[in-house]
């Protein structure tokens, strides 16, 4: 298969090398990740200015822009032709819940899958062989995770530190992550203060009965969530909106 990896870490980032490392075993790999760390981009990309790719190494780039921007920038440029699949990874830390929104790992696929190329976002508690029992599991799935995927849907991935192989991984949807995380004074100066955001949040199941990322984790397995690539909508409440909206409507 011809892989495009990048990442939000940063072209120096340990996981992205595990994975490149383990990937090319069976694969034709190309790696364009930003040249800085940029967690949290979401889904942002660059406009009305130029976008830089710069050689690292043997098909290797490093960008100047965001995950999103490695991927749309990046197909189409310096890769030969359209990749077979772009994988997001190894994210530093798990991508779950709530985070999912934030996350430039997993908006990196979503913009594959935009732009009609399988997308799986891989994240890893950290640490060298986690990252390489996710490389590897990733890697042994990936055949199954390309004809499962459908033009709809972003793969996620979340291993636990304490996987083993052989653990495999569960289906599961998003947790919830509570509104607990507190802003805190960092610095104060003439005229200035600095704040800073608190790591800290409650995991809390959503409804429905359904195994969340969080629990699967919890029995250290990985997870595999399917995401939407477009904005989901409510059907109860659209639903409830349109009969509230419907005598204005005909009139």
């Amino acid at each position: 298969m011809n892989i495009l990896i990048t990442n939000d870490d940063g072209i120096a980032s340990e996981g992205l090398r595990i994975l490149a490392d383990v990937l090319r075993k069976e694969h034709s790999v190309w790696v364009i990740a930003p040249h800085m760390e940029r967690s949290a981009a979401s889904q942002s990309i660059t406009l009305r200015k130029p976008v830089s790719l710069r050689k690292a190494g043997e098909q290797t780039y490093s960008c100047n822009g965001t995950p999103a921007d490695c991927v749309l920038y990046g197909v189409g440029s310096v890769l030969p032709a359209v990749p077979d699949v772009v994988i997001s990874g190894i994210n530093r830390g798990e991508n779950i819940g709530t985070d999912i929104l934030y996350s430039g790992t997993v908006a990196a696929a979503r913009q594959a899958v935009i732009m009609g190329i399988p997308g799986i976002a891989l994240s890893c508690q950290i640490g060298d062989e986690a990252y390489r029992d996710a490389a590897e599991l990733l890697n042994d799935e990936l055949p199954k995770l390309i004809k499962l995927w459908n033009p709809r849907i972003v793969l996620s991935i979340n291993v636990p530190g304490g996987y083993l192989p052989g653990n495999g991984m569960v289906p599961a949807v998003p947790s919830f992550h509570g509104s607990d995380q507190q802003v805190i004074e960092h610095s104060r100066g003439e005229g200035e203060v600095s704040y800073i955001l608190a790591d800290f949040r409650e995991i809390l199941a959503p409804g429905g009965g359904e195994m969340t990322d969080a629990q699967v984790l919890r029995t250290f397995r990985a997870s595999l969530t399917p995401l939407l690539v477009e904005p989901a909508v409510d059907e109860a409440s659209l639903d409830r909106l349109k009969e509230a909206y419907q005598a204005r409507v005909e009139l």
